[in-house]
């Protein structure tokens, strides 16, 4: 049987659209990168936050990047019709239910057109080997399905909650049962496992019966350690040193054994602000991230810094802050009426994300301004939709996939070759401004009435 590993994938940030696309390249990465045979992810959400700061700067791995592979998602991605993107996004249990069913039965159609790209609760090899024949032989794409699966204590051989393992106070077994988990799970065709459970439980669905190692840190943290050969942390500030490698993606603190992937913050904020200034607009308001996102500090400093060099004024009145973590364009559309509300004019707008962008354009609109004639909007991320938008949003790019993918490789391959080369660092990509719709020259130098 082929040896199987298990990767902890962290994310506690509300972005959806942005943690869906790096969560994607996560996936692809570890997937068809991985020589250990079965390669169980674990998807851990509920962890203990922590605060950002800032890393020093290594080179980009050479990986297990594969040129011909890319070019054939390239091309499939390309060819996709909109409801092949959205069945792709759509999971069924097709199993023993763990919540409401939908009633339906005919995943086989539905795998056939394309409409599933995922099965949650399918453990039978017979079941899955079927369903995976019929997405590579009759869907016209021929993408394979990702069957994932609860293995919270076990798979075919059983072993105690996590409460009753820390019980045992012998690590070791824990490490041992894990690995059972995984090996069985993925010589079953199980390739997406939502395990280990090493947080703190106090979810009145759970109740005490399944609870964590204990109500302390270190405990849960060794036992993760025993658990896992490795985890990566989305958009999740980061201050834990473990025994086992840790990559983090948009992560800013300076950990011993972190790997950090983060985007060049200081470039970003220059390109954008540059952009605004040669446009000739002077008076810019700006929408800041949550106080909870990783990202949000380190890229205003980066603005207030790229803004005292173009000899942009910053005014307090003209600045805003995403509150909540909703990942809809609301948490944007309140932000720019409080912006608004302080009736000192403006004529752009730098949003901290695509999201809050789409909803800043909502409320300049009812505010009967036009954009860009009398706004200009700059988003951050460059989503799917940001193309499409009307007006199309100019935004900054994160290249997500690419720090995805980035992420994945060296995990795996700090998980292969341990040793003084492999203790973390940084690595920077470049982002890269997508001039759309949204942005245009001031009239005047005052916004229009």
């Amino acid at each position: 049987m082929p040896s199987s590993r298990h990767i902890v994938i962290r994310s506690l940030g509300p972005h959806r659209s942005r943690r869906s696309t790096t969560m994607k390249a996560l996936s692809r990465g570890l997937s068809f990168g991985g020589r250990f045979g079965g390669i169980v992810v674990a998807l851990c959400l509920s962890l203990v936050a922590q605060t950002p700061s800032k890393l020093s700067s290594t080179n980009p791995p050479s990986g297990i990047a594969d040129a011909r592979l890319d070019a054939r998602v390239e091309s499939i991605l390309h060819g996709m019709t909109l409801e092949e993107k959205v069945g792709q996004l759509v999971q069924y249990s097709a199993g023993q239910p763990t919540g409401p069913g939908t009633g339906r039965t005919d995943y086989d159609d539905m795998i056939a057109r394309g409409q599933i790209g995922s099965l949650f609760n399918v453990i039978d090899p017979h079941e899955i080997n079927k369903y995976q024949k019929i997405a590579l032989e009759k869907s016209r794409l021929h993408i394979p399905i990702l069957f994932g699966l609860d293995v919270i204590h076990g798979f075919k051989t059983e072993f105690p909650i996590p409460l009753a393992l820390a019980s045992t106070w012998d690590p070791t077994i824990v490490e041992k049962a894990s690995r059972v988990a995984a090996m069985e799970a993925s010589a079953d065709g199980i390739r997406w496992t939502f395990s280990p459970m090493v947080d703190i439980a106090r979810d009145a669905r759970w109740g005490r019966m399944a609870e964590g190692a204990d109500l302390i840190d270190e405990y849960p943290r060794l036992f993760l350690e025993r658990s896992v050969d490795g985890l990566i942390a989305v958009d999740t500030p980061w201050t834990l040193s473990l025994s086992v490698p840790v990559v983090t993606v948009s992560g800013h603190n300076q950990v011993k054994g972190v790997t950090n992937i983060v985007l060049d913050h200081v470039r970003a904020a220059e390109v954008a602000l540059k952009h605004l200034s040669q446009l000739g607009h002077r008076d810019i308001a700006f929408i800041k991230g949550q106080e909870f996102s990783s990202d949000t500090e380190v890229r205003w400093t980066n603005i207030e810094k790229a803004a005292r060099q173009l000899g942009l004024p910053i005014s307090r009145a003209l600045i805003s802050q995403l509150e909540g973590d909703s990942p809809s364009p609301e948490l944007g559309y309140e932000a720019t009426r409080k912006l608004l509300a302080s009736h000192k004019p403006f004529t752009a707008l730098f949003a901290f994300n695509d999201i809050s962008a789409m909803g800043a354009i909502r409320a300049l609109r009812e505010a009967k301004l036009r954009v860009p004639d009398d706004v200009s909007v700059v988003g951050f991320d460059d989503i799917q939709s940001a193309a499409y938008q009307n007006p199309a949003l100019t935004t900054v790019r994160q290249p997500l996939r690419e720090m995805g993918r980035i992420a994945a490789e060296t995990l795996l391959r700090r998980i292969r070759h341990s040793g003084p080369d492999s203790h973390g660092g940084e690595i920077m990509v470049e982002p890269k401004l997508m001039i759309r719709e949204t942005t245009c020259r001031v009239r005047n130098g005052v916004r229009s009435k």
